[in-house]
């Protein structure tokens, strides 16, 4: 597996995580 895919998976973790993080801390 090239350096670059493992980037990008992290990058889009860390995108997710931060949206999930979003949702909770929204009320709803």
């Amino acid at each position: 597996m090239p350096d670059w895919s493992l980037e990008i998976l992290l990058q889009h973790f860390s995108i997710v995580a931060a949206f999930e993080c979003i949702e909770q801390r929204s009320p709803d």
